[in-house]
């Protein structure tokens, strides 16, 4: 049997499936090399963090101080911040504080630059939210044509799509915004090569009776009765293809298997309700599980999930002062101290509103949390980067002091366990710092320096550096 460089399964059927590195199989130079290639994930949150406002508002979110940080330290004295939520992955984290978008605010704005560093560009009639996109390619899109051969990022979306600014992240280039995808299976498909419309393989999948490893079983008989295999990989392909197993069983439970609409989706009958934040978290944990899985594989180097729109109406339920809980009206409004949307600042108890809007990052931190239980399950947390980012900062709307939470050492490009305040800098040298970290360079081979817009000042964040 002859494998190919990426390590896949192809069947007669044009079932695709992909395996984990088999040390045992690389030509003999090749053995015990580590990945020359890393990636990158951005899972971005709408509507900013509970953090401390000039109106007085306390600090929910932050950390209490800069440079070393530990476990103990983020389950002892900030366990009172929404960051706690990442205490067992403290030792892997660069929280990056004092990024400012250099080029404008709001929803629109921040959306356009989260992943850009990018100028925007405001179609006629546009209000500084709708019709705003980004004059140049977001990191996702830079990484992905030069790991992934030109081939497109995945991007993800959970969430309700409410209005205007829903996806706001991929750009491919200059005002060509890439859409989102929201139906986990239809990812799934992607990856396993199942892309033909109405393939009745993928209702047998989706219904749980068929495994995408029944579709290559011959050629998987043929590979672990190869005499070359050590008797290590046979395990690793073996749990390789329960995990697999596994995340069909998940599908196949919680995803429809036709294309989700703008507003919802079927399954068995029943409609969807994408506004039910309960609801949002299985859609976003599938996506996660996906994206791990096509880490591990090496099938894509860069992806983002939006988690929520501008307008995000997600009702979300969260803990109460007496140890109950209670389901919250929608995110926006709360976001903004509100009763409704439009009505900025009304609500006759801000304090409370702080505070739920707390426990929405809390729920977001848990979220990252479970990606990177996922990843560290398969041992690739430090062969990446990856990031909880916001496209505004706080209830004000504001591009400044924007957060971005990173994971992962890049195979040991990046220093970890830290955070690190930029001083108000652009985002630009932050991006440039994780594109180099991925194991992309220039085409002389020199470090990336140069993303985003010209205008800005060149180079990395050199406090994140190894």
């Amino acid at each position: 049997m002859k494998l190919s460089r990426r390590f896949f399964l192809r069947a007669a059927s044009g079932a695709t499936l992909s395996l984990p590195v088999l040390e045992s199989l690389l030509p003999r130079a090749a053995w015990g090399q580590a990945p020359t290639k890393g990636f990158a994930f951005f899972m971005r949150q709408a509507n900013g963090c509970a953090q401390a406002t000039v109106d007085g508002e306390p600090e929910r979110f932050w950390p209490r101080a800069t440079g070393a940080l530990t476990s103990a330290q983020l389950s002892g004295p900030d366990a009172d911040r929404a960051l706690s939520e990442l205490s067992a992955y403290a030792d892997k984290l660069n929280v990056v504080k004092g990024i400012n978008y250099p080029f404008g605010n709001n929803h629109g704005g921040g959306g356009a630059q989260c992943l850009t560093a990018a100028r925007t560009y405001s179609a006629p009639g546009s209000d500084g939210n709708a019709g705003v996109f980004a004059e140049g390619e977001s990191i996702d899109n830079r990484i992905a044509r030069t790991l992934d051969n030109g081939a497109e990022p995945l991007a993800l979306y959970a969430g309700p799509m409410f209005g205007y600014v829903n996806e706001v992240l991929s750009y491919r280039g200059a005002r060509n915004r890439r859409g989102a995808e929201r139906n986990p299976f239809n990812v799934y498909s992607r990856l396993m090569g199942l892309t033909t419309p109405n393939d009745p393989k993928q209702q047998q999948i989706a219904q749980g009776r068929t495994s995408v490893n029944d579709l290559v079983r011959t050629e998987l008989r043929a590979l672990m009765g190869m005499r070359a295999m050590s008797q290590g990989d046979k395990q690793k392909l073996q749990q390789h293809l329960d995990a697999v197993r596994d995340l069909e069983v998940k599908m196949a439970c919680t995803v429809p298997t036709q294309t989700a609409s703008a507003v919802g989706a079927y399954q068995n009958g029943v409609q969807v309700d994408w506004t039910d934040g309960d609801v949002l978290q299985k859609i976003a944990r599938l996506h996660l599980d996906l994206l791990a899985y096509a880490f591990g594989c090496g099938l894509v180097h860069a992806a983002t999930l939006q988690v929520g729109d501008g307008l995000d109406q997600t009702r979300f339920v969260v803990p109460t002062s007496a140890g109950g809980t209670t389901r919250l009206g929608a995110f926006h409004p709360i976001s903004h101290r509100a009763t409704c949307d439009g009505c900025f600042g009304d609500a006759s108890n801000p304090g409370q509103m702080a505070e739920y809007h707390h426990q929405i990052d809390r729920i977001h931190a848990r979220l990252f949390k479970y990606f990177l239980d996922q990843l560290s399950a398969r041992g690739i947390v430090d062969q990446g980067v990856s990031c909880w980012c916001f496209d505004i900062s706080n209830k004000f709307h504001d591009t400044t002091n924007v957060p971005y939470i990173l994971a992962g050492s890049g195979n040991g490009y990046l220093k970890t366990g830290q955070v690190v305040n930029v001083g108000g800098s652009a985002h630009n040298r932050l991006f440039n710092t994780i594109i180099n970290a991925t194991g992309v360079r220039q085409a002389s081979g020199a470090l990336v320096d140069d993303f985003g817009d010209a205008s800005l000042p060149k180079g990395e964040v050199t406090a994140l550096k190894a």
